[in-house]
C-alpha cells in the first residue's frame, strides 16, 4: 500500500489521504481507500475517480514511510487523540 494524495485542506488541520494498493498502479481506475484521520477510519474500497469528483486532492509527495503509522492510529482509534492534546 501507498499513500497517493492527500487532501487538499491541509491548513485546516483536516488530513484525509487516497491510499491505493501497490498492484493497482497499473489501472486507470484503481480501487482506492481514504484515510480519514479525523474520523479515524479507513473507508472500504471505491474508484478513484469517484474520490476525485468530491473535495479537493493535490498529490502526495511526503515520506511513504508514515502510512503504516497512520494506519495503525486509526485502528487503535489514536487518531483522534492526538488532535485532543494540542486543544
Amino acid at each position: 500500500m501507498h499513500i497517493l494524495a492527500i487532501s487538499g485542506d491541509q491548513g485546516s488541520g483536516y488530513e484525509r489521504y487516497i491510499i491505493a494498493k501497490e498492484d493497482d498502479d497499473a489501472s486507470a481506475n484503481p480501487d482506492v481507500q481514504v484515510l480519514d484521520l479525523e474520523q479515524g477510519q479507513l473507508f472500504a474500497p471505491v474508484p478513484l475517480a469517484m474520490i476525485m469528483k468530491h473535495g479537493y486532492w493535490e498529490p502526495y509527495e511526503g515520506d511513504q514511510s508514515i502510512l503504516p503509522k497512520l494506519l495503525a492510529d486509526v485502528e487503535t482509534g489514536d487518531a483522534d487523540d492526538e488532535e485532543d492534546e494540542d486543544e
